[in-house]
Parts: structure tokens; sequence; C-alpha cells
């Protein structure tokens, strides 16, 4: 009982940190960067209604968060900020709610602290608090979800309600919601075996609202969309499909490379990632069949097993942004784990070392925030282009590479007067793919005098090798700059004066 209330005023703590971390980054609003720049193009270009069909670019985002992006678009006009709100309030939403999940799940003081501080402080999900994407709303709808089944002692009809109207909505608000739900359905039905309820006949309204409503959303919005082919093989070439032949060659290995991507996203070694977090895992599975939760078992892992099998089956992508809602479950169930762990050595009972490392984790967390400027920063073409508007030199044109195209679009149309004062001649780059040859020849036949070349979302290998293709074409750089993601540079050919 004496560490009752240090435990409240830590675990409050760390809420408040956490929330203000966020609220930083969205303040500093970074640039965006390609993927958020073609969405963010669609929301204020299109009209609400014109959001209900297929968007350019080949992006695919819920229709109910394309909505809500829309609203907040309008409310606050021609910045990112409006489109980074809703993403915001989604994150301190997820962290209240995992922070009053913890305490319904663990009496523990110091475990409750370990969960909270590796969801609040994880490097990932406080970035993608500031990504003008889905992905923190997918975290946000599980963390409801899972609330508003863990929380109660008992399920009355208006729950019930409330219930299925989330689900609902959160079939129009998320992807990940069938794999979210079905684990929900799977929990109340043990629930209601174990405690021989008779609520299966509400249980299988609810089921078959959530049947229904996504199936009219997979007919309406889904089923033969033009990006599929387009989207299936990006993924095929990122491998976001799991194999499911045991013994083809790739099968190890990729489950492998997972495990370390999913794992390092903590912000630890591959090493501590290969080993702790997988031994409190299987600690927390223990834990869970000791002690009989069955229930709570399927609800935390059944949303993985339906994500690996829609995988498997090329309907939906496993990788890390895809796949961070699954943080909620790995970190309660590693949670799981620590309580056992603690709770059963006597040592870990008694140390004070183990208090001091629990309150210790929010500052490292901190620290990594703080320390990588990465973490605020990706493709910076904002700098770029304030670069270039301040050189005030007397250049006409610039070239801008294919796939910084969508974010210079994007601040060409919302940051007007900004915009004014770069070259007005703008030559929009094509995409070689991988014929890198290609982007030499093409910038060396446009350069008419002095131009800029503004590269985003490229490696600096590639980057470099246009570059000295475009100096074997006599083209020479007069002048550059570069910040994080982003480069600009004045070419000349080499028969011009140089001053």
């Amino acid at each position: 009982m004496k560490f009752q209330l240090p435990a409240k005023f830590v675990l409050s703590a760390i809420l408040i940190v956490s929330a203000m971390l966020a609220l930083i980054q969205f303040l500093y609003c970074r640039s965006l960067w390609v993927d958020e720049a073609m969405l963010a193009l669609n929301i204020i270009q299109k009209s609400a209604y014109s959001l209900l069909f297929p968007l350019d670019y080949n992006q695919v985002a819920p229709i109910l968060f394309l909505e809500i992006e829309k609203l907040f678009s309008w409310l606050i006009p021609n910045s990112e900020l409006g489109l980074r709100i809703f993403p915001l309030l989604s994150f301190i939403a997820a962290i209240f709610l995992f922070k009053s999940l913890v305490a319904k799940l663990f009496s523990n003081g110091l475990t409750q602290i370990f969960a909270l501080v590796l969801f609040a402080f994880n490097p990932k999900l406080l970035y993608f608090s500031g990504e003008v994407k889905q992905y923190i709303v997918d975290v946000a709808l599980i963390n409801l979800c899972y609330f508003l089944v863990v929380m109660p002692k008992q399920y009355s009809p208006p729950h019930y309600l409330i219930l299925t109207l989330t689900g609902v909505f959160g079939i129009f608000l998320s992807n990940t919601a069938p794999m979210i739900l079905f684990a929900v359905i799977c929990f109340l039905c043990i629930q209601n075996w174990q405690m021989k309820s008779r609520n299966l006949v509400v249980l299988a309204m609810v089921f078959s609202t959530w049947i229904l409503t996504f199936a009219g959303y997979y007919f309406l919005f889904l089923a033969h969309h033009p990006s599929q082919e387009v989207m299936t093989g990006y993924w095929n070439d990122l491998q976001g499909f799991i194999p499911i032949n045991p013994f083809s060659s790739e099968f190890f290995p990729f489950y492998l490379q997972k495990v370390i991507t999913l794992k390092t996203n903590f912000g630890i070694p591959k090493l501590v990632a290969l080993t702790i977090p997988l031994f409190l895992l299987i600690l927390g599975i223990v834990k869970l069949v000791r002690t009989k939760k069955y229930s709570l078992l399927v609800l935390l892992l059944m949303p993985l097993f339906c994500h690996l099998g829609l995988s498997a089956l090329k309907l939906y992508p496993f990788d890390t942004r895809l796949v961070l809602y699954l943080f909620t479950p790995g970190i309660l169930l590693m949670a799981f784990g620590f309580d056992l762990f603690q709770v059963n050595f006597l040592f870990f009972q008694k140390s004070s070392w183990i208090l001091a490392f629990s309150i210790a984790l929010p500052l490292l967390g901190l620290s990594f925030i703080f320390l990588n400027k990465k973490q605020f920063k990706r493709e910076e073409i904002k700098e770029a282009l304030q670069y270039i508007s301040a050189q005030q030199k007397q250049v006409q044109s610039i070239y801008v590479y294919y796939a910084a195209l969508p974010a210079f679009t994007y601040y060409k149309q919302t940051h007007l007067q900004a915009m004014e004062i770069l070259p007005s001649r703008v030559i929009e780059g094509k995409m070689h793919h991988d014929d890198h040859r290609k982007y030499g020849l093409e910038i060396g036949s446009e350069i008419k005098g002095k131009t800029w070349l503004l590269f985003t979302h490229q490696t600096p290998e590639i980057e470099q090798e246009i570059l000295d293709q475009l100096n074997l074409s006599g083209i020479q750089i007069e002048q550059q700059f570069k910040t994080v993601g982003a480069s600009v540079y004045i070419l000349t050919h080499s028969s011009i004066q140089i001053h």
C-alpha cells in the first residue's frame, strides 16, 4: 500500500509528459513527406462527397477518417496543423484509454508503470501521432474496444449498444476494425460461456450488425478498387505478405525479420529485441493460462492471428505501420509477463532498483525523442523551399524530382505567398523506376541556363549517382543546400560562366 500513491503520481506524470511530447511534435509542424502529401492533396483538393470515391495517387484510407480530416482541414485551412489534429487527438485518447486498461488489469503499481511507459513513450506511436495517416487511429480504436469489454463487471443493454455503435463507426474509421472486432466477439463469447450467461442472442445481434456493416462497407468502397493491383504489387515488393509454406527458403527469415522490426520499434537493440520482449511475451501467455484467463488471452492474441491470416491471403499486408495497433495487445502481454516475473521472485519484490528502473524509463524515452532529431524531421521540403526563396537569385527554373512533386504541389497550393518568390518555370520530373541514368539525361535536357534541382524521398547513394551522371553530361553544381530528407542544387552547363 505504501507504493500506491507514488504509482498513481508516476502514471499521471507519464500521461502528461507523453501528451506534451506529442503536442510539441504537432506544434513543430514538420514538412509533409511524400505519402502524407499525396493523401493531403486528396483531402484539400476534393470535396467531402468526392472523398467517398477512389483517391488519386493510388492512396487508400478509411472513409470516415477522410471525412474527419476534411472537417479539420476546413477548420484550419492551408496548414498541416489542421490535417494533424485528428491523429494528435487519437494518440492522446489512446494513452488515456491504455492507462485505464492497465489500472484495471494489474493491481501491481510497478507493472502499471512498466506497461504505460512502453506505450506512452514508444517512439513509433509518438511519431505517428503527428502523421497525416490513419495508423494511430487504429491504435485508439483497439484501446477503446478493449476498454469497453474489459472495464465493466457486468454488461447491460446500454453497454452492448455503445459497443455495437463503436464497432459500426470503427469499420468506417479503421482498416484494422475487422481483426479487432472479431477478437472482441470471441472474448465476449468465451466470457458468456464461462459465466454461463444467456446473452448469446444479444451477442448474435451485435456480431450480425458488425458483419452487415462491414459487408456494406466492403461492397461500397473496397470491392474492385482501382488501386488494388498497384497496392498488392507494392506490398509484394516490400515483403508485406507472409509466406505460408514452412519449407520455403523465405519462411523463417521473413518471420525473424518481422520480429526484429516490431521489437526494435521500442527503441531497443536487435539482440535485446529478440530476447527480453519475447521472454516477457511467453511469460505473459503462461500467466494467463495459469490463471485461466482464456478469454483475455484470446482477446490479446486473436488480432495478431487474424492479421497474419489476411496477410497470407494477400488481403492486408503485415508491416510496421499497418500493425501499429498490435502494440496494445503486445505490451499488455509483456506486462503480464513482467508481473509474473516480478511477483514470483522475492528479490524483485523488495529491490528498490526495480522502482528506480521503472521511473527512469520515461527519462530514457524522453532522451531518445529529443536527441534523435529525425523524430521531428523526415523530409524537410519546407526548409529547402525557404532556402531557395531566400537566395534571391535570378534562377527562373526549378526541376522537381518526381518523388518531391506531391509535397511541392501541396505547398504550392497552401503556401501561395511564400511560393510566389520561387522560380516561375517548374519542370515536373518523371519516374523512371530503377533506371537512374534516365534521370540525369532528363534533367540535363531540361536545363536552360541556371536551374534549381529539388530532391526529396531519395537515398543519398541514388542522389549522388544522378549528380554524377549530370557531371558527365557537362553540368556543374554551383550551389547546394541539404537538410533532413531534402536537398537543392543550382545547376549550370559548364559552358556558362559561373560568378
